[in-house]
C-alpha cells in the first residue's frame, strides 16, 4: 500500500514542472556567464612588441555577437565597429582589464598569430584629457573624431589609432594591419560600444 493511500495529496511526479526547467536553465546560464566573466579577470599576460595590440601569451576566446551583448549588459564596456559579415570574433581580456576584439575572417583558428581588425577598449580615469594632451605631443598625427572625440595615431605606428570621447573614462585603440582602414574606421565614426 502507498503512504499517499487515503490521503488527498497526490502521489509526486517524477517529471521537472517547465517552469522549474525554465528557472533551472536561467541559473546555469547565469553560472556560465559568471564563470566567463571570472576567467577574464584572472587571467594573465604581458604586453608584445608587434604592431597588434593584445598581449603576448594571452588567451583568446571566441565569442558571438549575443555574448558581446550580455557582457555589455554587466557593465563589461566593449568597443566595436559592429557585426561583419564573413567574421567571427575572438576575445581577450588582460589583469588590467584591457579587452580587445578581433575580427577574424571565418575559417581563421581563434589564436591565430596572423594580425587582424582588433579593437582595444582600456580603462582610464581621465581618457579623453590624456587622450587630447597625447594627440598634441610630438610625433604624434591627430585625426578628426565623431561626437566630440579626440583621436590620434603616432608617426611610427599608422597601423594603431588611438580615441576618446568627453565624459567617457575609456580609451579605444584600432589597430588594423592597413592604416588608412584604421584610420577610416575611427573618423568615419564606425567605433562603438557593443550595447
Amino acid at each position: 500500500m502507498s503512504e499517499h493511500a487515503g490521503s488527498n495529496v497526490p502521489p509526486p511526479t517524477p517529471a521537472v514542472p517547465r517552469q522549474r526547467r525554465l528557472r533551472i536553465g536561467a541559473v546555469v546560464a547565469l553560472v556560465l556567464v559568471a564563470g566567463f566573466v571570472a576567467w577574464l579577470l584572472l587571467r594573465d599576460g604581458d604586453s608584445s612588441s608587434s604592431a597588434s595590440p593584445i598581449p603576448a601569451r594571452s588567451t583568446a576566446l571566441p565569442i558571438s555577437v549575443k555574448g558581446l551583448h550580455t557582457l555589455a549588459t554587466l557593465g563589461i564596456p566593449i568597443y566595436w565597429i559592429g557585426q561583419r559579415p564573413g567574421y567571427k570574433y575572438e576575445l581577450t581580456k588582460t589583469p588590467d582589464n584591457r579587452v580587445f576584439l578581433r575580427y577574424l575572417p571565418e575559417g581563421t583558428k581563434i589564436g591565430s598569430t596572423t594580425n587582424y581588425l582588433t579593437i582595444g577598449t582600456y580603462p582610464a580615469k581621465n581618457a579623453f584629457a590624456d587622450t587630447r594632451r597625447l594627440a598634441a605631443s610630438s610625433g604624434s598625427v591627430k585625426l578628426p573624431a565623431p561626437k566630440g572625440g579626440v583621436a590620434y595615431y603616432r608617426s611610427d605606428t599608422p597601423t594603431n589609432v588611438f580615441l576618446a570621447f568627453p565624459g567617457v573614462n575609456y580609451r579605444v585603440e584600432v589597430y588594423d594591419p592597413s592604416a588608412g582602414r584604421a584610420q577610416d574606421l575611427v573618423t568615419l565614426g564606425q567605433v562603438a560600444p557593443a550595447r
